[in-house]
């Protein structure tokens, strides 16, 4: 079964690059989520390993750039959709799209640590800003969304703007200029290159003693997608970490990995 998944996969992974290189863009939604997404999302533990084993480096990579076209383009068509729903519809939401995969996992993170936190930031919110939502279910006061990309950023205030959450904000910024002073809980995706050099700046700045990080590390076959975090590497500069599993981490895709201090 594991050898028929990879073949499927890396024949799928030609043919949708083709597809979409020749502007059939609809075939390759449908195709990439009927078959790609399909596989990646069903199979076992067991076979994920197996598929990191023996998945060739230049499969490796096409894969990731068809999962980033993808999850672009469905972010985008995701925000539109939303900008049509109520406030009233949105905790539906919350619980029925796929986006909202790991909204409540991250309201868990929110709480576990600190009961009231008053300032969230958010580092790379995107169009439709997850994190900034689970944040204002929670009844956070501060809640800050930053983005390098601009385009991104418009859509993700027009969408809050929309729901009427009138506690988030958003700066233009990279994380790894972004001042925390104030801040008691960062998070940072798993998406996110620059995550070590966050990290350092966050507590370079942040005055807050129960300052929290959280990192999302991708887990089995989304470390081809994304790049896992390197635990080692911040035990060595000193951090403190700690994995926060969730109660039923067959549905996720990433462990939280929560930094509370430097020594």
């Amino acid at each position: 079964m594991t050898k028929y998944i990879l073949q499927t996969l890396e024949e799928k992974c030609f043919y949708l690059i083709s597809e979409w290189e020749k502007g059939n863009n609809d075939l390759f939604f449908t195709e990439y989520t009927n078959t790609i997404k399909k596989h990646l999302t069903s199979i076992s533990i067991e076979e994920q390993v197996y598929l990191l084993n023996h998945m060739s480096l230049e499969i490796k990579i096409i894969l990731k750039n068809l999962s980033n076209i993808f999850l672009i383009n469905f972010e985008i068509k995701s925000y539109l959709e939303m900008l049509k729903c109520s406030r009233n519809d949105l905790e539906k939401l919350t619980r029925t799209h796929y986006l909202f995969k790991t909204f409540e996992y991250k309201k868990e993170i929110f709480l576990s640590k600190n009961h009231s936190p008053e300032c969230i930031v958010s580092v790379g919110c995107g169009s439709v800003p997850i994190t900034m939502i689970a944040a204002c279910f929670i009844d956070c006061n501060k809640i800050i969304g930053i983005d390098i990309d601009k385009n991104a950023l418009n859509r993700a205030e027009k969408l809050i703007n929309h729901f009427q959450m009138k506690n988030c904000h958003f700066q233009h910024l990279s994380g790894e200029l972004y001042d925390y002073t104030g801040t008691d809980i960062l998070y940072i995706p798993n998406f996110v290159d620059a995550k070590y050099e966050i990290i350092q700046r966050a507590f370079d700045t942040r005055n807050k003693e129960n300052f929290t990080i959280y990192v999302a590390d991708s887990m089995l076959i989304y470390k081809i997608f994304y790049t896992p975090l390197d635990r080692e590497r911040l035990k060595d500069e000193g951090y403190q970490i700690e994995v926060f599993k969730h109660h039923n981490q067959n549905d996720l895709y990433f462990n939280a990995i929560r930094i509370t201090k430097k020594i």
